[in-house]
């Protein structure tokens, strides 16, 4: 049988927050801090290079699409477990809990004429 884990959102705690301030995690993480302005500066340089304006466009487009996923497909995916971690099978997901709502985001791709890869 399956089963479910139910999961909980936690918040941070205040001595977490303090220590992601500390210097022992800036020293800890100094490497991918520095990864990560490389990558941000190549991605400024990639939109400059693609054109500020389409780039906008694109990511208006992006944004009008995930606008419009989330309204229609929120409520519509069926996932296997409740939202107390009862398992319930039947689902709209293409392995275990992975991709679910997958039916209804190929309608909105479709209405908005863009192109689902299988």
């Amino acid at each position: 049988t399956r089963r479910c884990i139910a999961t909980e959102h936690k918040r941070m705690e205040p001595f977490m927050d303090e220590f992601f301030e500390s210097s022992e995690w800036t020293s800890h993480v100094q490497d991918d801090a520095k990864l990560y302005d490389v990558v941000n500066r190549s991605l400024d340089l990639t939109i400059e290079k693609l054109g500020r304006s389409e780039f906008e466009s694109k990511l208006q487009a992006f944004q009008d699409a995930l606008s419009l996923v989330q309204e229609r497909c929120t409520e519509r995916t069926v996932f296997p477990c409740s939202p107390d971690g009862e398992y319930i099978g039947k689902n709209d997901c293409y392995k275990l809990d992975m991709g679910c709502g997958y039916p209804c985001l190929d309608e909105v791709a479709s209405e908005l004429s863009i192109s689902v890869k299988e």
